[in-house]
């Protein structure tokens, strides 16, 4: 069954479907990819049809002819051919201007809609006369507006109208010619595979040619040929829908054709490389099939597993990898395998030891183990077979050897190395001595007292410990001093010394004893010879300087100051010690006193010590003499008391003498 379509003014108006290609009225409206382009020719339509019915006024007949490329020619008449018993007579009151608007022709099974004058109170009657094209009416015919079906059988109509205004109407008609239609057809219609390019064909001898493609497909290059190269999507299973339209003697014609975009068939796939079995050295080379598919040009080859099953050892195996051919649908070949078998059977190749070496205690043999390579095993392991040591004369002498192997994941074997060291003993042992000691004078000097030294050997066992003394010059103590060296002995012999130096020292002041304090008479000699010497003693052997140094004291009742003797001990380590002697001048003698000689006096003279004279002292000591006197009456003849004087001498100390 085909699909036609028919034009409204040159556009798409209608699609039907009939064995012979022809729309009848009662069809189906076109598609929904037409619905847009007949809604904006029918607003088209209507504004030409207004701007044609307002040129009517001079009833005059136009044919407008507006050509587009779709080859159809829409025709706007103004007609004044009316029956002339219809008309009103010319020039008289109320005469009603008829005239149709619309198009001349119409394509077979197409409609159009035409329009009389406009005018308050007009009505109208439409009718079709001299029919023989089978054309209808379509809707209501006393609007100004009619719809018109052109009929299925090419020929002419007459559409009639007659306007009533007032009681007074006016007919006019427009002849119609319905032009005969095409057969629309599209080849080929076979299914197509996803992005495939196809090409299509429409019948030969039309005036103008349209393809529009929807769903999944692209027009590649031009669209306005006889034919039409289509790109499909790449989506599986879909399809695009190809629209035709053609256009011959002014009619437009339609028709389209589904066409599946569809991959349903299976990739053929080829065997892959051969089984093998290879060294552990090689590495598994796989050689994947290869595949062909109707529709994809290039299907992919999936490796749908790779199984590794484990041999004896690590480094023995076989690695199976399956394939399998998938196109872009997704249609699945089936499976084709190649197994490759990897064995290791060579040892391990193993590099010499580290060099036979003499170390000295106490470092320790530090051995250096071969390494390995093997073909196979990244990393072969090193065993150790033996550690063997041999001791030699004591106990840090001796010898150690150790010997390895490699071996392989596999359980493959190297040959032996060794390695042996000798370890001597050189070392002495350590050795502490006791602290440097300083003694008082007489303090003990064995080793109860002063310390022992301390030592050990990390390398044999001690074998004596001893020492000796030295004798060192006598310092200011007087005594001498002690250079003890320590000697420790190991077990091979190895010895070392230290030196414990004792010194004595002397901290401490002799005893020093003063002479008795002395009170000497004034004039008196100070000399120690006579006042007497200090004397001291030390706790060291050394010589005892004494000396002393005097200091006067304030002078006392004799007139003399005294002496305060500091009497200083200094030992030879110049430690000191004083004591101090103090020597007074005492006066225990009373002055030497003088009197004058006695006086007789004529009576009436005067006993004043001026006129009688005054008694002398002199005394041992410096101090001032008093000198002082008392009277005593006696009695004469004279009937004058006489005079007893005594005169007193008083010294410092307070020592008195009279006369």
């Amino acid at each position: 069954m085909k699909t036609t379509t028919r034009s409204l003014m040159g556009f798409v108006s209608r699609v039907c479907q009939a064995a012979d290609g022809r729309c009848s009225k009662n069809e189906n409206q076109n598609r929904s990819n037409f619905i847009h382009g007949l809604k904006l020719l029918f607003a088209f339509s209507l504004l030409m049809s207004f701007s044609i019915s307002m040129m009517a006024q001079n009833s005059s007949v136009h044919r407008i002819n507006t050509s587009r490329n779709t080859g159809e020619l829409p025709v706007m008449i103004n007609a004044d051919r009316v029956d002339p018993s219809s008309q009103s007579p010319s020039g008289s009151l109320g005469v009603i201007p008829c005239s149709v608007s619309g198009t001349s022709t119409l394509c077979q099974g197409g409609s159009s809609i035409y329009s009389g004058p406009q005018g308050a109170g007009y009505t109208y009657v439409w009718t079709i006369a001299n029919n023989n094209s089978g054309a209808a009416i379509n809707g209501s015919s006393t609007a100004q507006t009619v719809t018109v079906d052109a009929g299925l059988t090419p020929g002419n109509f007459d559409l009639q109208l007659t306007v009533t205004s007032g009681g007074i109407s006016s007919t006019c008609k427009l002849t119609i010619t319905v032009i005969a239609g095409a057969t629309c057809s599209i080849i080929p219609t076979s299914d197509v595979c996803p992005g495939s390019t196809d090409s299509y064909t429409a019948p030969s001898g039309m005036d103008s040619y349209l393809w529009i493609v929807s769903g999944s497909g692209t027009i590649s290059g031009t669209n306005s040929a006889q034919s039409v190269s289509v790109v499909a999507g790449m989506v599986c299973n879909g399809s695009y829908t190809l629209n035709l339209v053609f256009f011959k003697s002014g009619c437009s014609f339609t028709c389209s054709q589904v066409i599946s975009v569809i991959d349903n068939s299976a990739p053929a796939i080829t065997l892959p490389g051969p089984n093998a079995t290879i060294a552990c050295t090689s590495t598994p080379v796989f050689t994947p099939p290869t595949a062909s598919d109707f529709c994809d040009p290039n299907p992919s080859i999936v490796l749908v597993s790779t199984v590794t099953i484990p041999g004896h050892c690590a480094n023995s195996y076989s690695i199976k990898r399956t394939w399998k051919a998938v196109d872009a649908c997704g249609n699945e070949s089936g499976t084709v395998s190649q197994t490759i078998n990897v064995v290791d059977n060579a040892g391990p190749v193993i590099a010499s030891a580290g060099s036979n070496m003499t170390i000295y205690c106490p470092a320790v043999p530090q051995f250096t183990p071969p390494t390995a390579i093997d073909n196979c095993d990244p990393n072969p392991s090193i065993i150790k077979l033996s550690d063997i040591t041999t001791h030699g004369a004591c106990a840090g002498s001796y010898t150690r050897t150790i010997t390895w192997k490699a071996e392989d994941a596999c359980g493959n074997n190297s040959v032996h190395r060794s390695q042996t060291i000798t370890v001597i003993d050189t070392l002495p042992p350590a050795l502490s001595c006791p602290a440097d000691l300083e003694l008082e004078c007489g303090s003990p000097t064995d080793t109860g007292h002063t310390g022992v030294a301390y030592a050990n050997d990390i390398c044999s066992e001690l074998a004596s410990v001893t020492y000796a003394d030295v004798a060192t010059p006598a310092n200011c103590t007087g005594y001498a001093g002690i250079d003890r060296t320590w000697t420790a002995t190991d077990g091979c012999g190895n010895s070392s010394t230290c030196v414990q130096h004792i010194t004595f020292i002397d901290h401490t002041a002799p005893t020093i004893t003063c002479p008795a304090d002395v009170n000497l008479e004034c004039g008196a000699s100070t000399d120690p010879e006579f006042t007497g010497s200090a004397t001291a003693t030390d706790n060291c052997n050394s010589n005892i300087a004494i000396n002393y140094t005097d200091a006067a004291t304030p002078v006392n009742c004799t007139g003399y100051a005294g002496i305060d003797r500091t009497w200083t001990a200094t030992d030879g380590c110049q430690n000191t010690s004083s004591c101090v002697q103090h020597i007074v001048f005492v006066d225990h003698t009373a002055p030497t006193i003088t009197c004058p000689a006695d006086v007789n006096l004529e009576c009436g003279a005067s006993t004043d010590p001026e006129f009688t004279g005054s008694a002398t002292a002199t005394d041992n000591c410096n101090s001032l003499i008093d000198i002082s006197h008392t009277d005593v009456a006696t009695t004469n003849c004279t009937g004058n008391p006489g005079v007893d004087r005594t005169w007193t001498a008083t010294d410092g100390c307070q020592n008195t003498s009279s006369c």
